[in-house]
């Protein structure tokens, strides 16, 4: 009996140990997974931290060299820039005095440019900063987000049967636009007529759409795709013409008859820079005829005397 009951301890303490052991080889082993995933999830944050400070620096220098272009005139980039050309670090300089300034504090502070003849100057992950201006004729589609306005800058100058087609690439469901005609007093004035709310029209691109679509007979319209609009009116005269988008963003393209020649033509300013293999870029576009509207959208009440477009 004596015999039996220590035979019996001994095989229920050996049980018991190896059980033990398997509890905490188990918990080593949860352990060091679970220590391996906050390892690499704390590699993949810091990674991504340090991609965002890239890539906000790399806007920051694109910003930067668009505002410093923003300060001339269209006229002013086409005289001092060749067309199709990139502009790189140090010839981006040449361009204005400011460029040049501005340039030398950004490549020394938040993202250096190599040093001109330098072994990484050449490399395609090293710095750089790029500049270039072409001509854009509506072919790339064009966002318009909520509230903004895309403008054909008419100024009375349309020939007969110029027109224009606006083709609206998967436009969300609800989404629409305002088709905002704005024009002037007569033939020969450059003053602006009183606003009448038969010139504004609102569509719909993809229904279902809100209320706000309704026009005054209580209809929502749904615009066709592509929209064509004439640019020459018989008893009145264009000074301009808006799309602006309803409730989401929009992305147009657009194309133009032959009587217009290329009067709807746009400048296309791109600027570039990659910070440390981030690349991010920035472009506006530029009507190429002359204009001073704002960039704001809006009507003014009770106002007295004429309203001229620069004033707008």
């Amino acid at each position: 009996m004596v015999i039996y009951y220590i035979n019996h301890m001994k095989t229920y303490k050996e049980t018991y140990t190896a059980q033990a052991l398997a509890i905490i080889m188990i918990i080593l082993i949860v352990s060091s997974i679970i220590g391996f995933s906050v390892f690499i999830r704390s590699i993949r944050d810091k990674k991504s931290i340090k991609q965002e400070r890239e890539s906000a620096e790399a806007y920051e220098v694109v910003d930067m060299i668009l505002d410093n272009m923003l300060l001339s005139t269209s006229e002013q980039w086409e005289e001092k820039m060749s067309k199709d050309h990139d502009y790189i670090n140090e010839d981006i300089k040449n361009i204005t005095n400011e460029l040049e300034h501005e340039l030398d504090v950004y490549s020394f502070k938040i993202c250096p440019l190599p040093e001109k003849g330098s072994e990484e100057e050449g490399r395609n992950d090293a710095n750089r900063y790029t500049l270039v201006l072409k001509d854009s004729n509506g072919n790339e589609p064009y966002e318009i987000r909520p509230s903004q306005a895309f403008t054909f800058v008419v100024d009375g100058l349309a020939p007969a049967n110029c027109s224009v087609s606006v083709t609206f690439h998967n436009p969300p469901t609800g989404s629409g636009f305002m088709l905002n005609k704005i024009y002037r007093t007569n033939f020969t004035s450059t003053n602006i007529k009183e606003y009448d709310y038969k010139d504004a029209e609102t569509y719909c691109l993809n229904p279902p759409c809100t209320d706000q679509f309704r026009n005054t007979s209580g209809d929502i319209p749904t615009s066709p795709n592509p929209l064509t609009i004439p640019m020459t009116e018989t008893e009145k005269i264009l000074d301009r013409i808006q799309i602006i988008a309803i409730n989401y963003p929009i992305w147009i393209t657009y194309t133009v008859t032959e009587p217009c020649g290329d009067m709807f033509n746009m400048l296309s300013l791109r600027a570039s820079a990659t910070c440390n293999s981030v690349y991010r870029a920035k472009e506006v576009l530029v009507p190429k005829v002359r204009s001073n509207y704002s960039i704001f959208n809006y009507v003014l009440f009770n106002g007295k005397g004429e309203l001229s477009p620069y004033q707008q």
